[in-house]
């Protein structure tokens, strides 16, 4: 028998209408289309939530991508589902997953990263490197940054320099000249290391200068330390 629903709905309808198919111990597959048109799968089976996949993330690694969804629409479809307990969540019981989804520490809003680099490559270490602690956001090129925050302001911006069209030089300035954005750290991410590249880039309105190869921590650091002189500036303001 197959059941088919496609509705909008809230995260927060989303977990009580996962609950309830637990309750009823349901075999089948939930389906979440969000508005980022990204899809969540989770398989029930007798009503254990045993498999979670969202994007490119797995089982508990997922569990922090399902809290993002504000809005979906679902489909679930419910038949004999056959399928091994996922070794990727066997710590997880239905009780523990849904603590992990409405915790406060879940659910408060994570600060915002913008990515702009050219290469598929990068921006995915990047992503790698980040992703469990920021929200994350992609642009291609410096027309797309612009773009990006015409629509959001970000907390901080990882900027490559080499880019077709616009280079990152003039989307540093041209960031750095709007007053409603020259606020945002921008750390520069580039594979140019030369001395006159680096001075270059010391004079520049960038935050830090960071070169390619990087390593997953001094990223972290540079990162961590620049969002928090941002927050600490704007205490001061306050007070």
């Amino acid at each position: 028998m197959e059941i088919n629903k496609y509705k909008q709905q809230p995260f927060s309808e989303l977990l009580l209408y996962l609950k309830k198919l637990c309750h009823e111990k349901k075999n089948g597959l939930l389906i979440i289309i969000t508005d980022s048109r990204k899809t969540a799968r989770l398989l029930l089976i007798n009503g254990n939530i045993s498999d979670i996949n969202f994007a490119s993330e797995k089982g508990d690694e997922a569990l922090w991508l399902l809290r993002k969804v504000k809005y979906c629409r679902f489909h679930f479809s419910e038949g004999n589902k056959q399928a091994a307990k996922n070794k990727l969540i066997p710590a997880c019981n239905n009780d523990a997953i849904f603590d992990k989804l409405t915790t406060a520490d879940t659910l408060q809003e994570k600060q915002k990263i913008l990515i702009v680099d050219d290469s598929p490559l990068v921006r995915k270490l990047v992503s790698k490197a980040l992703s469990s602690r920021y929200d994350l956001y992609e642009a291609a090129s410096g027309y797309e940054a612009i773009a990006y925050l015409s629509r959001n302001k970000p907390d901080l911006i990882l900027l490559d320099l080499v880019m077709p069209g616009m280079d990152g030089y003039k989307t540093l300035e041209t960031i750095k000249k709007n007053h409603a954005y020259s606020s945002i750290p921008i750390l520069i991410l580039t594979s140019r290391s030369s001395l006159m590249d680096k001075i270059k880039g010391k004079v520049s309105a960038s935050d830090a200068y960071l070169t390619k190869p990087f390593t997953t921590e001094i990223l972290q650091d540079n990162v961590t330390r620049h969002l928090a002189m941002k927050k600490d500036l704007l205490a001061s303001e306050i007070n």
